[in-house]
């Protein structure tokens, strides 16, 4: 049977770090995106997620699923504003489904026997690129809205995590374990060509995200002397720059749409809890305070 992805993942995502760099003032390529941050808490006791929402400042909060049947994961904003993409084990294993921005119109988009995890838009609304499991690993593939048109992107022995589709659709960057005996954050031609290797570093570098002007990527990661990160970089790879600094060892950064600040998970009194900073690596903030668990990405 196909090992989940969350399983998959668990012995490296706590060991990835992450890094995330400084950025020119951005501006969000999606106007009609909401500038909200979508996250999932912590029920019954650490074993399921439900969806919320909230405003940048962590005001106005809203559940948006239940977690009756199971976790709801990795929500992601459509380009337009009028859906959410997200995993989702409910019936059984992890599929892909939609909802609008209230939780409403469920849809199912992925339907098999195998886990489907953390899903990225394309810029044009049309196809979702996500990650898949297989025995002992997983690869990234990409899908239509309406489920049909599967195709897979990356064909190697390595694990690949986390989906971040460019604001020009010409490229999807992604984590990998096919670097040099660590993770290294990777990005390829929707079809899989044209594959190259941005971090190339010494350390574990995870979770791609572009920003919303296409310009820079976001990630954590690690490197010698330093605590885990947040960093970003140029599309390409170069100017790395370090934007959080100290011993909380940030994981799982996001670009919120605005472009304006960058939000990431962190551990904070026990729990996994979300902060947001902008791009220079000023104006750190902290967004929750629960007795639960608050997360950006299922791991």
């Amino acid at each position: 049977m196909p090992i989940p992805i969350r399983r998959a993942l668990a012995s490296t995502a706590l060991a990835i770090a992450v890094v995330a760099g400084a950025a020119p003032a951005a501006h969000a390529s999606f106007p009609s995106q909401p500038d909200r941050i979508l996250f999932m808490r912590d029920v019954d006791g650490g074993d399921s997620t439900a969806i919320w929402s909230m405003d940048p400042d962590g005001g106005r909060r809203r559940r948006l699923t239940t977690a009756a049947r199971g976790p709801d994961t990795d929500p992601r904003w459509s380009p337009d504003g009028a859906w959410i993409v997200f995993s989702s084990r409910r019936d059984g294993d992890f599929e892909l489904y939609r909802m609008r921005p209230d939780g409403s119109s469920v849809r199912r988009i992925t339907d098999n026997a195998v886990d489907d995890m953390q899903p990225s838009w394309s810029p044009d609304g049309t196809r979702v690129a996500f990650v898949r499991s297989r025995p002992g690993g997983t690869d990234v593939f990409t899908v239509g809205i309406d489920g049909r048109g599967i195709r897979r992107v990356t064909r190697d022995a390595a694990s690949e995590f986390l989906t971040s589709w460019s604001p020009d659709g010409r490229r999807i960057a992604y984590g990998s374990s096919r670097g040099d005996g660590d993770i290294e954050v990777f990005s390829a031609r929707p079809d899989g060509t044209g594959v190259r290797n941005l971090t190339k570093s010494d350390g574990l570098d995870g979770l791609g995200d572009w920003s919303p002007d296409g310009r820079r990527i976001v990630f954590h990661g690690s490197r010698p002397g330093l605590f885990r990160s947040v960093w970003t970089m140029a599309a390409d790879g170069a100017d790395q720059r370090q934007v959080t600094v100290g011993d909380g060892e940030p994981l799982f950064p996001l670009w919120l749409p605005s472009g304006r600040r960058i939000v990431f998970q962190q551990l904070a009194d026990g729990n996994w809890e979300l902060f947001s900073i902008r791009p220079d690596g000023t104006g750190e903030r902290r967004l929750t305070t629960t007795t639960v668990s608050e997360r950006l990405v299922w791991d």
